[in-house]
């Protein structure tokens, strides 16, 4: 953690393999939905908790000027989301934690 300009920040290890994958324009999968370039969190658009379906807007930035939604690849509930509106990132950054739908899940409250 980091206290800078009355903020704390929380920093976590970079995954190589994981850059790659967003640099290949992969989303992550069901698993993580990773930031395709660096840019700017404009709003998050679900819940930990929450369930969604295939193509479902998780997150919206920014990057270059120009507005991203980037959705879910398929059904599954949100585990986590791991950065906040306003937050600056770079490409490969974990945004959300995502896990898929099974029927044992979907029964669950």
């Amino acid at each position: 953690m980091i206290w800078l300009d009355g903020r704390t920040r929380r920093f976590e290890r970079c995954d190589p393999t994981a850059r790659r994958a967003a640099a290949g324009g992969g989303g992550g999968g069901v698993g993580h939905l990773l930031a395709p370039m660096p840019g700017k969190i404009l709003e998050i658009a679900v819940q930990p908790g929450e369930s969604f379906e295939a193509h479902t807007p998780i997150i919206i930035m920014e990057s270059m000027k120009m507005e991203m939604t980037l959705s879910a690849p398929s059904a599954g509930r949100v585990a986590r989301v791991r950065c906040v509106a306003g937050e600056l990132v770079e490409m490969g950054a974990c945004l959300a934690e995502l896990e898929p739908v099974t029927p044992a899940t979907e029964s669950a409250p």
